[in-house]
């Protein structure tokens, strides 16, 4: 059965970064979720994470389809069921980072996952991260903040869930690939065991 994983945390501690790294390691076994949104692509990589589209177009989509459509700095960010269906059909593990609200909603639909919760690990490797995304004084300050309290989801037996300290790019990978391994168990590819 195919696996669907999100991460949740504060901007910049990892969880992208962690994700992309075993997608580029096995494109057969691992997946992006598109989250479909109305925002401008920041740069050429964009895409690997989201499908944009208009105002008009975000507004149209079957409400069926529709997991969650939030708007963020008046732009809509939209995860659709079709999306995770399209990932888990290219491979048998996709991930996604998804905010608690949104988690919640998977589980009140009935949608398997597994959660890992990323947190920040690592004061200096989270700083250097947060300048490597642009930020700088009063904005870092404010990012730490927000990550200090930031609110995961509540466990529940019935949806695995796991933490992972994030900070060092190394450390982080291991870390990250060890709880991937536990929840995926045989769909998890032989050639990164």
């Amino acid at each position: 059965m195919p696996l669907l994983i999100v991460t949740c945390g504060p901007a910049g501690v990892g969880k992208t970064t962690q994700m992309q790294n075993l997608i580029n390691r096995d494109r057969r076994r691992f997946a992006a979720v598109l989250s479909v949104t109305t925002r401008q692509r920041r740069n050429a990589d964009d895409g690997e994470w989201y499908r944009f589209v208009d105002h008009e177009t975000a507004k149209g989509f079957d409400p069926n389809d529709v997991i969650s459509d939030i708007t963020y700095h008046d732009e809509q960010y939209v995860l659709l069921k079709s999306e995770i269906d399209k990932a888990l059909a290219t491979a048998p593990i996709a991930f996604m980072a998804l905010v608690p609200d949104t988690i919640l909603r998977l589980r009140t639909l009935g949608i398997p996952h597994a959660v890992i919760n990323c947190k920040v690990g690592d004061e200096a490797g989270y700083d250097a991260r947060l300048r490597k995304r642009g930020f700088d004084g009063d904005a870092i300050s404010k990012a730490k903040a927000e990550a200090a309290s930031f609110a995961y989801p509540p466990a529940d037996p019935a949806w695995p869930q796991a933490d992972a300290m994030l900070g060092s790019d190394v450390k982080d990978a291991e870390t990250f690939t060890e709880i991937v391994r536990g929840f995926a168990g045989n769909l998890f590819p032989q050639s990164l065991q």
